[in-house]
C-alpha cells in the first residue's frame, strides 16, 4: 500500500509517489534481458526531473526540499555549489547536458540513448519511434492548460497501449508499460493533491 492520504503533506506524498515508481521500475529492469536493463534503470529518474531543475536553478530552495533526507548531499544554498554537487551523483549525465544549456529532458533522453545495448537494430527503430510520438504528446501536454490536460495524457495512453500490445516482449513494450504506469501513478497525485489541498472545503 502507498499510505497515501489526506493527512499526506503533498511533497511528501509526491515523495512516496517517486520511490513507489522507482522501485517498481527496479522490479522491472530484473525481468529484462541483461543488456538492457540499465536503459530501463535510468527511467526511474524521470520524476526527479522538475525536483533537479528546482535544485539548479533556485535561489532559495523550499523548505520541503531541504528537508528531503534523500536529498541532503546536494542541498547547498547557492545554485552553483548545488550544481556542481549534482555532477558528483547519478544524475551527472544530466548536469553535463545542463552546464551545455540544453534542456534536463534532452539530457535524460541523450544518455537512455547511450544505455542501449550495441546492435539494437530493430528494437531500436521501435524505440526511436515510440520516443518520436512520445515527444510529440509530451509537447502537446506541456503547451496544455490544467482543464485540457486530462484528454492529452488520455492520448499519451493510447499510443503507449498501442505500442505496448504491437512489440510485444520487445525492450518498447517494456518502455511502453512504464509510461503506462507512470501516467497512472501522475494521475493518482493529482486526484490525492486535490483532495489534500482542498480538505475541509464544502462543495457548493
Amino acid at each position: 500500500m502507498l499510505g497515501l492520504g489526506a493527512q499526506v503533506p503533498v511533497h511528501e506524498m509526491a515523495a512516496q509517489l517517486r520511490r513507489h515508481f522507482a522501485d517498481y521500475v527496479d522490479q522491472t529492469a530484473h525481468w529484462q534481458p541483461a543488456p538492457w536493463r540499465s536503459a530501463v534503470v535510468w527511467v526511474a529518474e524521470l520524476p526527479m526531473l522538475p525536483l533537479l531543475r528546482e535544485l539548479l536553478t533556485a535561489d532559495r530552495l523550499p523548505a520541503w526540499i531541504q528537508a528531503d533526507p534523500h536529498l541532503q548531499d546536494v542541498v547547498r544554498d547557492s545554485r552553483e555549489a548545488r550544481r556542481a554537487a549534482l555532477a558528483r551523483t547519478r544524475w551527472s549525465p544530466l548536469i553535463a547536458a545542463w552546464n551545455q544549456g540544453l534542456p534536463l529532458r534532452a539530457g535524460w533522453l541523450a544518455h537512455w540513448r547511450t544505455l542501449w545495448p550495441g546492435g539494437a537494430g530493430a528494437h531500436g527503430d521501435a524505440l526511436e519511434h515510440l520516443q518520436r510520438r512520445v515527444q510529440a504528446h509530451v509537447d502537446r501536454m506541456a503547451g496544455a492548460s490544467d482543464d485540457n490536460g486530462s484528454p492529452a495524457r488520455e492520448a499519451l495512453a493510447r499510443v503507449l497501449l498501442r505500442f505496448f500490445r504491437r512489440y510485444d516482449q520487445q525492450p518498447a513494450a517494456t518502455f511502453a508499460h512504464l509510461g503506462l504506469i507512470a501516467l497512472d501513478l501522475e494521475r493518482l497525485r493529482g486526484e490525492v493533491a486535490e483532495r489534500v489541498l482542498f480538505k475541509g472545503v464544502e462543495a457548493p
